[in-house]
């Protein structure tokens, strides 16, 4: 995690979870997340699988460009990327792990930058996942931001394993060597050619 803000909402969710599926969101205390609030956001997912935003920080806001309450995750990403990203989300819920995102913003009035989101499982009520709790910070956390309509486009998906160990998701951007099958070697010495 390359962002101050991003690692201190991941440890904070990660204190709070402890070790369940997912936190509730009865759970989670503004007052905690003080300096980060204008950095993270809540999804709910809908009847359709589809998410909303639930709500949205202020810089959060500013980085789509826009009031992001009650818009469709969906709207906020590149096009071709969109229905990726809300299979993404669903996978966030359907596996209970946390979902590690590197993306550009990118806009027609400004040159592109990078930032870095997370998104990780939550419960409006125990036993049901249906939320996201998410986090989305500038790779420059100085860049003076003014809400210019931008789009979003993913460059790398990781879900974070039991291990906190990255694993891709997104195979167009990093290919994953193929798995081995076991006690098979991965090569053999055959004993031949020349002797002098």
């Amino acid at each position: 995690m390359r962002q101050k803000t991003i690692s201190a909402v991941y440890s904070y969710y990660e204190q709070l979870r402890a070790g369940r599926a997912a936190p509730l969101r009865s759970e989670i205390n503004p007052a905690e997340l003080k300096a980060a609030l204008p950095d993270v956001f809540m999804l709910e997912q809908l009847k359709d699988a589809s998410f909303s935003f639930r709500l949205a920080g202020t810089r959060t806001c500013l980085v789509f460009g826009r009031e992001a309450r009650n818009t469709d995750f969906a709207a906020i990403w590149e096009p071709n990327s969109a229905r990726r990203m809300v299979l993404a989300a669903q996978s966030v819920l359907a596996t209970g792990q946390i979902l590690k995102v590197d993306l550009i913003a990118r806009g027609v009035e400004e040159p592109e930058f990078g930032l870095e989101m997370l998104l990780m499982p939550l419960s409006s009520k125990p036993g049901v996942v249906d939320r996201i709790f998410g986090c989305l910070a500038a790779d420059d956390p100085t860049r003076p931001l003014t809400a210019l309509h931008r789009w979003l486009l993913p460059t790398r998906l990781q879900f974070l394993t039991d291990e906190h160990m990255p694993r891709s998701i997104l195979p167009s951007v990093e290919q994953a060597a193929p798995a081995q099958p076991a006690n098979r070697p991965l090569f053999r010495v055959i004993d031949g050619g020349r002797r002098d």
